[in-house]
């Protein structure tokens, strides 16, 4: 059964729409063969990725199935080791693509299931990784001596066969670290689907890959099952793992609500249930960027089920027992009798649609708000050229056309001009200067203001909190630093930045003009060639409103770095097991390792930049030129009289240019409206 469009295919119908969109401004000459060649290859490379996260027999498996295959694909995993990561996107044909583990990996998974289970009796999460490693290594043996040969390997085979790399009864389950499947869905190009399996994996390389996925993810949906939501294995879950991969965005869909709507409970009783249950969650862990991220978010209840027989065949539900037990059982429930009745009541509507609005702020806005501007700025940008030539024509011809006498005395007169605007410039630069050099003062003085707030409210934890808590408390203060503290300081430094530039600019273009003003009779078309020169400057580097942000790079500060400070940082948040003084040992290591050189580093070279920048766009020449021009044309009449003539033809021409970039650029901002 064919649903309606989804948020994927209106995807790639905006992503074909800023193709044309790109196609039309290099046919109209804004951007270069080059430029049109990265924004479509960004169009077609750049992923969008949803990660599926829950745990074991929340239904992640139908749920995938419902939401891409509309049939049974995804077999459902059975324990949670052995199930291995899943990344769903385009193929020409059905097909998948398995990774086995390296040599050195599958040794380290033997290591572990070497271990004795007896030693870890204290120790529930080594005990499960060692269990699960063992599991594996028994499962290896179907493989007899093959196991050496398909090692460090990859595999493509027939979805259909799905089951022998994903099953728990696999043949290669055992070695599969993950599975790239292939499917011909037009509207999965340049998308992820991530299934993740689940954490503390017993192969460190495995966990890694489901993190890295996590940590670029647009969206994290977070599968909760309705009987039981949000218990102690999902706030697990969310608390420890998805904390420890940054996630910023995550959406809580709760399955199979109409087991408990079976049971009398409305949606508003189910979603009341839940939420409550969430809150108590993140009043218990407040310290977490992961409650402030759950607290805000509304719960979607669903139905994976009823949505996967809402959209495949009729007949494979009417000769599959189970399918047909429960298609009557919830026909009987809902009162309804068709395929279409059955896919409304299962929500899922609800569910694409609140991924729909998390992506368009933020997907959205990489993928094809950005791109658009930029190609909307460079017809723009194309405007402003045409407007400073045509102004520059209408100033030599005006000037051409004075008798010698008053053409000498306006030489002369812009030549005070230019000394006094050259003084300004040489004065606005400086001062630009000076305030980038405060701004940098300011921004390494906040941050290391950010780390001694860090530092003591570590301290205090690891003093007087309880040593049940202290890991979580901690791990709460190591979040609060590198993802609020940091970035908050960064963020007003870039803000402080753009600032210091667009007002100095703004300035200078005020003095520029009232220099004009007094040396120049009728200055108008000069004033204009200047403004658009100066405003060129900012421009370079930021967008039509005047927006600076690119002046300041947005990795100046990543936060491997500083995980990468503290030594095994993993291992110190959960080593807190270990004595409190052993706690502050490590920490204060670590803390006297975290530096902010890299920060100051980039912000030294950004300014240089950005005076490189001022010093060669800022309009320095413009009068100079015309000077020259001038003086040029005073030593021949003949060729005095060739540039007025020329000058004449380039005002006509350039008049009628700008007329077509205007007009140019309004059908462009019309055709923007439609992507962005």
């Amino acid at each position: 059964m064919e649903s309606k469009k989804n948020l994927f295919e209106e995807l790639q119908e905006k992503k074909q729409m800023l193709r044309t969109f790109a196609k039309n401004a290099l046919d109209k000459g804004w951007i270069t063969q080059e430029s049109y060649k990265g924004i479509t290859d960004k169009i077609e490379n750049d992923s969008l990725t949803i990660g599926v996260i829950g745990q074991m027999k929340c239904g992640k498996s139908t749920f995938l199935n419902a939401f891409i295959f509309e049939d049974d694909v995804l077999p459902a995993a059975t324990t949670p080791m052995t199930a291995s990561l899943s990344v769903i996107t385009y193929g020409e044909k059905k097909e998948l693509e398995a990774e086995f583990y390296t040599k050195d990996e599958w040794e380290e998974l033997k290591m572990q299931a070497s271990r004795d289970t007896e030693e870890l009796k204290n120790d529930p999460v080594e005990l499960s990784k060692v269990k699960a490693a063992k599991e594996l290594v028994d499962k290896s043996t179907v493989l007899g001596s093959s196991i050496d040969s398909l090692l460090g390997t990859k595999k493509k085979d027939d979805l259909g066969k799905l089951v022998e790399y994903v099953g728990a009864d696999g043949k290669f389950v055992s070695i599969t670290k993950s599975v790239r499947i292939l499917y011909p869905k037009e509207w999965l190009k340049g998308v992820e689907i991530v299934d993740t399996p689940g954490f503390n994996d017993p192969v460190v390389s495995r966990e890694e890959r489901t993190k890295e996925f996590l940590q670029k993810a647009d969206v994290v949906l977070l599968l909760l099952y309705a009987g039981r939501a949000f218990d102690a294995t999902d706030r697990d879950i969310v608390f420890e793992h998805v904390r420890s991969v940054g996630v910023g965005k995550i959406l809580i869909g709760v399955n199979k609500y109409d087991l408990c709507y079976a049971e009398g409970e409305t949606e508003e009783e189910i979603i009341s249930n839940v939420t409550d249950e969430i809150k108590k969650a993140c009043r218990e862990y407040r310290d977490s960027l992961v409650s402030e991220l759950l607290k805000n978010e509304t719960p979607i209840l669903f139905s994976a089920s009823m949505a996967l027989m809402g959209k495949m065949p009729i007949s494979n539900i009417t000769n599959n027992a189970d399918y047909k037990f429960q298609w009557d059982r919830i026909c009987d429930i809902f009162e309804i009798s068709t395929q279409k009745e059955m896919l409304r009541k299962s929500l899922i509507d609800d569910l694409e649609g609140s991924v729909r609005s998390v992506i368009e702020k933020s997907k959205y806005e990489i993928l094809f708000r950005k791109p658009a501007n930029m190609i909307l700025q460079a017809g723009l940008n194309a405007k402003d050229e045409i407007s400073k030539k045509l102004n520059d024509a209408k100033e030599l011809a005006k000037s051409l056309e004075l008798p010698n006498d008053e053409l000498i005395a306006k030489i002369e007169q812009l030549g005070k001009a230019q000394r006094r605007v050259e003084r300004k410039i040489e004065r606005a630069t400086q001062d630009l200067s000076d305030s980038l050099d405060d701004i940098s003062k300011q921004c390494t003085r906040k941050m290391g203001e950010a780390k001694d707030i860090f530092a003591q409210n570590v301290r205090q934890r690891i003093d007087t909190e309880k040593k049940s808590s202290i890991a979580r408390n901690v791990r709460a203060e190591c979040d609060k630093f590198m993802n609020r503290s940091i970035p908050k300081v960064i963020d007003e430094t870039k803000f402080n930045i753009s600032n210091a530039v667009v007002d100095q600019v703004e300035n200078l273009l005020d003095e520029i003009k009232d220099v004009l003003r007094r040396y120049i009779d009728d200055p108008e078309d000069l004033i204009e060639t200047f403004s658009i020169s100066m405003r060129k400057f900012v421009k370079e580097k930021g967008s039509s409103e005047l927006n600076m942000d690119d002046l300041f790079l947005d990795d100046l500060y990543t936060w491997s770095d500083f995980k990468a400070s503290i030594p095994n940082y993993d291992g110190f948040l959960w080593g807190i097991r270990y004595s409190r003084n052993d706690v502050h040992s490590a920490f204060d290591y670590g803390l006297d390792s975290i530096s902010f050189d890299k920060v100051k580093q980039a912000l030294t070279e950004k300014k240089q930049s950005i005076m490189d920048l001022m010093n060669t766009e800022s309009a320095q020449q413009i009068l100079q030129k015309l000077i020259d021009e001038l003086n040029a044309a005073m030593a021949d009449e003949r060729k005095r009289q060739a540039q007025l003539e020329q000058a004449r033809q380039s005002t006509d021409r350039l008049t009628t240019d700008l007329k077509n970039i205007d007009t140019q650029i309004k059908e462009m901002q019309s055709l923007k409206k439609q992507i962005a």
